[in-house]
């Protein structure tokens, strides 16, 4: 955004409330693979109070975010991917090849996206029935019919599954399509969109609700620098105490 003026970044929470895009919203893209560069989640240490914390903080108040304009050209998207699908869908509608990049993320070796709980299961702790909630997951786990909906499959073999049909129903046209070939491209997955969107599913990184509550404490604290109520010394310094602190009630 910094290297192409007048681009905006498509992010998947716009899209749905059709909200412009903020610096605070800005951050917390930047945050959702990169809290590892700044918490240690074995010792439980914050390192907000840092340099390059701070940078990060200045280049995003800097940045003048585009509003969408159907005219400007999109540099980045956030996408949702729940089956291969979505890559052609991208490509078609960029009327381009794409990349899959990622988030931005300080660990070495990882893959740069994320995975999230469609619809999770869990068991509260007055249940006094937790035996036999626990058969009822198991269950639900150990099921073929994990494959439901439009998520993804529980179960690696029902994800399997899932792209295998995918790949056999849209690999080409069937008998009674006769649109141009030109509109094809919306029907027809490539073996390169398949493979990409089996490798972004493959090496997609689990974040916990640990995660997410320390995204939204910074974010919170952010928007007083954002606004100019408060300097960043001060915004960086409570930062770093919530967090320590929501960290160490967990330990």
């Amino acid at each position: 955004m910094e290297e192409y003026p007048g681009t905006y970044l498509s992010e998947l929470h716009s899209n749905l409330t059709r909200e412009e895009l903020t610096a605070k919203r800005l951050l917390g893209i930047v945050l959702d693979r990169g809290l590892e560069g700044f918490i240690d989640w074995e010792t439980g240490e914050v390192q907000l109070d840092s340099e390059r914390f701070r940078n990060i903080m200045e280049r995003i108040r800097n940045i003048t975010v585009a509003q969408k304009n159907p005219a400007e050209e999109v540099i980045l998207w956030e996408v949702g991917i729940y089956q291969a699908a979505a890559v052609r869908d991208l490509e078609y509608e960029n009327h381009e090849a794409v990349v899959l990049i990622g988030y931005p993320t300080a660990e070495e070796g990882e893959s740069n996206a994320m995975l999230f709980p469609g619809q999770p299961l869990a068991i509260t702790g007055s249940s006094e029935e937790k035996e036999g909630a626990w058969l009822f997951i198991e269950g639900q786990l150990a099921s073929e019919r994990t494959y439901r909906g439009f998520d993804l499959p529980t179960r690696v073999s029902q994800l399997e599954k899932k792209l295998e049909l995918e790949w056999d129903t849209y690999r080409e046209l069937p008998d009674w399509y006769n649109l141009s070939e030109e509109a094809a491209a919306s029907y027809v997955i490539t073996e390169r969109q398949m493979n990409m969107a089996k490798e972004t599913i493959e090496k997609a990184v689990f974040r916990s609700d640990t995660w997410l509550q320390i995204r939204w404490i910074i974010q919170e604290e952010a928007e007083y620098y954002f606004s100019g109520s408060k300097p960043l010394d001060e915004v960086i310094d409570i930062m770093q105490n919530r967090v320590q602190l929501y960290l160490n009630e967990r330990q």
